[in-house]
């Protein structure tokens, strides 16, 4: 039997048993993998990989189509952001500008809070999931300028919710979630683009899904196109928006959105 490992160490681990199985109390769970030893562990580990290799045997097509998946034109990006201004759908609004000026991911914005926000530097520390550290945004004026009619019109709500500046209004009292899912922004920018005509299928994956050419995240793609125009082209100030290593200079460009009348224009001689 492997050693027991204190559960206050599984913190991060308790998290994500909760995300997978839609549950606050994952305690089962947890004392499972307590049990097991290093080897069975490894086997585990092994196992949940080659079944995530199985079921998305596409995603080697996905990332051959590049910036047709990673990124959002700025013509889609204002026609979702007008159908939200419509709706009144506020916080999925500030939450979608923070994503596609910003180019932070969806998981890590709706959980940002009130003293990751420092509006004196016009900075804010967005906590990246993915690669489990903080990184530092420079607010764009816009951005800036959102956060701070948000904030103010819903100060007593944040503060009533742990400080998280997208809170949670679900009535779930089971789920107890203080700030709002990602999943939950995700659905209404899906809902947005199929009512406006825009969900674009460019693939299904190897279990039947429709794949869309526009989601949440392709707004990171239209945060690494403005980054990409704006430094006129360095490739840095992209990696530095997207919080990527300067190593992964390859999935970088995924993120750029490729110029395809420029490119024409070029090749057929101006």
């Amino acid at each position: 039997m492997g050693k027991k490992i204190n559960i206050r160490s599984f913190n991060e681990v308790e998290k994500i048993l909760k995300s997978v199985f839609k549950k606050d109390d994952v305690t089962n769970e947890l004392n499972f993998l307590q049990k097991l030893s290093k080897h069975k562990l490894e086997r585990l580990n092994k196992a949940v990989a080659a079944t995530y290799k199985i079921k998305y045997k596409s995603r080697k097509r996905e990332r051959l189509l590049g910036n047709d998946v990673k990124t959002m034109p700025e013509e889609i990006y204002l026609q979702l952001l007008n159908y939200l201004k419509i709706k009144k759908d506020e916080r999925t609004y500030v939450a979608v500008v923070f994503e596609g000026l910003e180019g932070s991911r969806v998981g890590d914005v709706v959980e940002l809070k009130l003293d990751n926000i420092n509006f004196t530097t016009h900075k804010a520390r967005v906590y990246n999931h993915k690669a489990e550290h903080w990184y530092s945004v420079t607010l764009t004026k816009e951005v800036e300028e959102l956060l701070k009619n948000w904030i103010s019109k819903n100060l007593s709500k944040i503060k009533e919710n742990d400080n998280y500046i997208f809170f949670s209004t679900s009535q779930n009292k089971e789920q107890n979630k203080k700030h709002l899912s990602n999943d939950t922004i995700r659905n209404h920018i899906y809902r947005a683009l199929k009512d406006l005509g825009l969900r674009d299928v460019y693939a299904t994956s190897i279990d039947g899904r429709t794949l869309g050419k526009y989601s949440s995240h392709s707004l990171r793609g239209h945060a690494g196109t403005r980054a990409y125009e704006l430094s006129h082209h360095d490739i840095r100030a992209v990696q530095k928006v997207l919080d990527h290593s300067p190593k992964s200079y390859e999935t970088t460009l995924l993120y750029i959105g490729s110029q395809e009348d420029e490119y024409d224009k070029i090749m057929r001689g101006g």
